[in-house]
């Protein structure tokens, strides 16, 4: 079985918040974290446990967005992503020793501002911290207070990361702090952000506006399309934030700009044509001594004069193209385009590996064109029961019924040409050990539930939003599992979800259960289940108790999960496993 590692977030920030009380959430915290006050600002921090006496490490500070009801620091200023996104989310790793702190306010950050920086400099001055790799982030009103505190301390941070929110800031002031600023293209409170990141650019040199993903002129910025304000999942899952910061150092010395003026990024282009690129760079404290220009990693021209250019004949495919310039204190930036020369999209292979009915299938297709490829089934070809394929080629799922199927899929590729493979995919009986289980529904089809296996990253709920994954999963991994519609949470219905399973089973249900801060309890018709002594599971911050019950061969039907009796969000989940025999 292949274990997914990347855990994807969406946009819902705020419906994590346990109803009885939104500031509190039933979170049990890693020890690394501890309960600090600095003047009248509380705040928590996070302190590395493999740090080496006598070294100096990075501290990311993060601002959390509006409001508190009041100034008090718990558990729950460590569990957004801009936060958990320092020490990898639930499995609290780091790639490599980083102080966090993450402080609490109600309303608005600047007159917290004197107390924040007094804490980070007690730090240094404790010689913990290095003050060269001080960073800052924040979401919504913490995306105000980290524009704010740019302005406020200019030339103290050594990146920031402002998310969900317009820059409130004299712009001249914070020009020269590298600065990543994201949006969702549907907030209304940063809807004049990309104006500003155009205006930030041209301070810096650059006309070009506030296209994404140029990294050679400060800043950075990134616009998620048909996300609205709740950005910092979708931010803090799929973006690099960690290692860009990381990758930036205060030493005083200000970064150059460096430009590709020419071509601009996704040109396409014939093969064979020959292309010139030309690049402009400065450096607003010094000098340029080199730039650099690579094509595919290759060295294809250097100047120690701005603007230079250098002529490249193009091979047919997706051409990466990178210009850096170093100046005279030894930084560099870096801008980067793509440029296409047209290729026909081809498959990299002609089979699919085989699997067994009831095992788990992740299987990614490979194929060359001019990115990006899109996937689709012909329309006379479908997928065999249980697996599906999404646009990007990956299929997934537990397939059902064994045989040979055929898979007929087109590939298209940016320039809208295609080309058509037929797959054989072989799909053997299943093991000894498996389970079966089909017809999984509920009684209303807008409610949804999903069969897949248990396994760190996927997800307890569907229809619930992806920002809360399989932490710690122990005993009950590789289990086939019903992940349940969170839209149901309170419907309590004695017949909600039904399945069918071809073997005897144990049928294992797991309740989220509160026992840090709040209290619960389960339906009653889950008291004659028996309660597993295996231990908790662990999504992220939420905790689930399981229960077992056995059930002969066919149709189960389970009552409803009365979340709001029983003081959760959550709708429980199944698991189901063949019933040993004694």
């Amino acid at each position: 079985m292949q274990t997914r590692k990347l855990i994807i977030f969406t946009v819902l920030c705020t419906v994590t918040l346990i109803k009885s009380s939104p500031q509190e959430i039933d979170y049990k915290g890693f020890t690394q974290w501890s309960w600090q006050q600095e003047g009248n600002t509380e705040y928590m921090l996070y302190t590395p446990s493999d740090t080496v006496p006598g070294m100096r490490y990075p501290l990311a500070v993060f601002l959390h967005g509006c409001c508190g009801e009041d100034d008090h620091a718990t558990l729950r200023n460590a569990v957004d992503p801009p936060a958990r996104m320092w020490h990898n989310f639930g499995e609290n790793t780091q790639t490599e020793p980083i102080y966090i702190i993450s402080p609490k306010t109600t309303r608005g950050w600047e007159q917290k501002f004197p107390d924040i920086k007094a804490a980070i400099d007690k730090l240094i001055a404790a010689g913990k911290v290095d003050e060269r790799r001080i960073y800052m982030t924040g979401f919504s009103m913490g995306g105000a207070g980290t524009w704010q505190f740019m302005e406020t301390y200019p030339g103290y941070l050594a990146a920031a990361i402002p998310m969900g929110m317009r820059a409130r800031a004299k712009l001249e002031q914070v020009k020269n702090t590298p600065i990543w600023a994201i949006r969702g293209e549907d907030d209304w409170f940063s809807q004049v952000l990309d104006e500003q990141i155009d205006t930030l650019r041209k301070l810096n040199g650059d006309t070009r506006g506030p296209q994404e993903w140029v990294t050679g002129v400060n800043p950075m910025f990134t616009n998620f399309e048909g996300v609205g304000h709740g950005v910092q999942w979708d931010a803090a899952s799929t973006l690099p934030l960690v290692a860009w910061a990381l990758s930036k150092i205060n030493d005083g010395n200000i970064y150059p700009v460096v430009m590709i003026l020419s071509p601009a990024d996704r040109t396409s282009c014939q093969p064979g044509e020959t292309v010139t690129l030309k690049v402009s760079a400065h450096d607003p404290d010094g000098t340029i001594a080199k730039i650099r220009i690579l094509v595919d990693k290759q060295i294809a021209g250097e100047s120690d004069r701005s603007p230079c250019a250098v002529t490249i004949r193009l091979s047919p495919g997706d051409h990466d193209v990178e210009a850096t310039a170093l100046d005279d204190k030894g930084k560099t930036s870096t801008d980067r385009i793509l440029l296409q020369a047209d290729i026909e999209p081809a498959f990299n292979s002609s089979s699919l590996p085989e699997v067994s009915a009831g095992s788990y299938y992740h299987q990614q297709l490979s194929a060359t064109g001019n990115q990006p490829l899109s996937f689709s089934l012909n329309k006379d070809s479908q997928m065999p029961v249980g697996l599906t394929m999404d646009e990007r080629g990956l299929i997934l799922g537990i397939p059902i019924k064994s045989g040979e199927f055929d898979i007929a899929v087109t590939l298209s590729d940016a320039d809208e040409d295609n080309t058509s493979r037929t797959f054989r995919l072989v799909i053997k009986p299943k093991k000894p050990d498996e389970v079966l289980i089909t017809g999984v529904r509920y009684p209303h089809d807008s409610l949804q539930a999903r069969v897949s296996k248990m396994m760190p990253g996927e997800l307890p709920n569907t229809q619930a939003g992806t920002e809360v994954s399989f932490s710690d999963i122990g005993y009950y991994e590789g289990l086939t599992y019903i992940s349940t519609s969170q839209d149901a949470a309170n419907l309590e219905a004695d017949s909600l979800l039904s399945f069918t399973v071809d073997e005897d089973v144990t049928v294992y249900v797991a309740y989220e259960r509160h026992d840090r801060l709040f209290t619960s309890t389960i339906p009653a018709w889950l008291k004659e289940y028996k309660k597993e002594g295996t231990g908790q599971i662990t999504a992220q911050y939420h905790y689930f108790d399981v229960y077992s019950r056995n059930f002969p061969a066919g149709q189960i039907v389970l009552p409803g999960a009365a979340a709001d009796k029983n003081n959760v969000l959550r709708n429980y989940f199944v698991m189901v496993r063949k019933k040993m025999k004694v």
